[in-house]
């Protein structure tokens, strides 16, 4: 009885296992007005796309349906660390972008609503010290963005109105 239902449940997962489709993985595309397409297609692209370095390290990988990213984007620098993250929605970045220098310090983060950035966007030096950090709106500069030395003392503070600078102020190198 029990060989029975263990016999079935193989023929079942077989079964489904056999009956899902593939995902295509290619490691080129061509871009035509915003839209990806294996070379010599005409039908946009649906899969993953994989790129690699000479060394057999993955450098890149990226879904897209219907010739657009979706999905999580991940690139990685030559020496394995991680380069870039970024979430898209039907082509647009939407979500958490964040990149990395070579050495593994974080280099940016910032969020994208509908290919937009919004919200709060940092930027560190190679060395992991803040150096620029503001708000977006609707994909522009919006408010106060502060600006530091390699030091970590205050350098400027600027001021944004809908991505025009309005007001700007230095701060000397020891304040």
């Amino acid at each position: 009885m029990k060989l029975k239902g263990i016999l079935i449940a193989l023929f079942l997962c077989s079964l489904i296992v056999g009956c899902s489709k593939p995902i295509k993985v290619v490691d080129k595309l061509v871009e035509r007005d915003d839209i990806w397409y294996q070379p010599f297609s005409d039908i946009p692209y649906t899969g993953r796309l994989e790129n690699w370095y000479e060394s057999g390290q993955l450098m890149s990988k990226e879904n897209f349906i219907n010739g657009r990213q979706e999905a999580l984007v991940e690139s990685w620098h030559k020496n394995g660390q991680p380069d870039k993250k970024i979430n898209y929605i039907d082509g647009q970045k939407d979500g958490l972008h964040e990149s990395w220098w070579d050495n593994g310090q974080l280099e940016s983060k910032i969020n994208f609503i509908k290919g937009k950035r919004a919200g709060l966007g940092e930027w560190w030096t190679k060395n992991g010290k803040l150096k620029k950090r503001g708000i977006y709106l609707n994909g522009k500069e919006e408010g106060m963005f502060y600006y530091w030395w390699e030091f970590e003392q205050k350098k400027a503070l600027v001021c944004f109105k809908a991505g025009r600078k309005v007001d700007i102020s230095y701060c000397k190198e020891n304040q």
